[in-house]
């Protein structure tokens, strides 16, 4: 591997996976910053979607359901899309909702990010979301 198009390829298809990596193993650590700063840099390609080993997933959906609102920011200044899915069809926004990261969430929202389903996953997300606070209660009343 010598030539600059054979090395472009390898960071190419790295970066994704090690980005995400270093995302998560970096929050709320006192050097995050300057970390991703090195490995980012002035390039966006490692914005990407990361289709190895990431299930679609980008660094924002890490930092967004960490509810790292530092990194998630500084992503946002390097130019990482609100929009990108992985291949749940999930974006960085629903990830901050599942895990409840309310700041998270004004701060993608501010960013023009919004959320899409189909009117057949809304209907089964709120079923599943009716069923999970009616547990508890059923617990209570019948144990």
């Amino acid at each position: 591997m010598t030539s600059p198009e054979e090395i472009d390829g390898v960071r190419r298809i790295l970066a994704p996976s090690l980005s995400c990596a270093l995302v998560a193993q970096v929050c709320d650590s006192e050097f995050q910053l300057d970390n991703l700063d090195a490995l980012f840099g002035d390039s966006e390609v490692e914005f990407s979607v990361g289709e190895s080993g990431t299930l679609g997933r980008t660094p924002l959906h890490f930092a967004s359901a960490l509810d790292d609102v530092q990194t998630v920011e500084f992503l946002l200044r390097k130019g990482a899309s609100v929009h990108v899915r992985d291949k749940r069809r999930f974006s960085p926004l629903r990830k901050a909702i599942d895990f409840n990261c309310h700041q998270v969430i004004r701060i993608l929202k501010q960013c023009g990010a919004h959320l899409t389903l189909e009117p057949i996953a809304l209907g089964a997300e709120l079923c599943l979301y009716k069923i999970l606070i009616l547990i508890p209660i059923l617990l209570y009343i019948f144990i």
